[in-house]
């Protein structure tokens, strides 16, 4: 859940660009072949009609079975997408998400994790975009528990 969570709010990839290889009909307008089309997976992850209360941090909306009004609603799919989705879907993406419930074990396991007291991750992460998301200035104190 907290992986899942983490990348709804942090996604890796903010967006998905494509260039149309034939016209396209979208509603009432016809999108011309070779035109650049872009959809906004950030926007998806951080809309409240799918996530109330997008900006909060709450694991269980990733519950399983899900609890009710904590989770992107069964009518809304593809609005959880940091590997994207379909047929162009990260070909590493259940490695990916098992390499991290791994690794966040074994850190969990062995090291008390905390942020400096200046940091300014404890009010709002400053972050660089540019289809990639990363933190900037991203600074954590690991002490070993054993």
């Amino acid at each position: 859940m907290i992986v899942k969570e983490s990348l709804r709010k942090n996604s890796v990839v903010s967006d998905v660009r494509r260039v149309l290889t034939e016209p396209v009909n979208l509603g009432p307008y016809t999108l011309p072949k070779g035109t650049w089309v872009m959809v906004d997976l950030w926007a998806m992850q951080n809309n409240p009609d799918y996530y109330p209360e997008p900006e909060k941090f709450i694991p269980e909306r990733f519950a399983d079975p899900p609890r009710p009004g904590t989770t992107a609603s069964p009518q809304a799919p593809f609005s959880w997408t940091p590997f994207s989705e379909g047929s162009r879907k990260c070909i590493g993406h259940k490695f990916a998400l098992l390499t991290q419930r791994i690794v966040l074990a074994m850190l969990v396991h062995r090291f008390n994790w905390s942020l400096p007291a200046d940091s300014p991750f404890w009010t709002r992460p400053r972050t660089s975009t540019s289809g990639l998301i990363s933190p900037i200035d991203l600074k954590v104190d690991f002490v070993a528990r054993h």
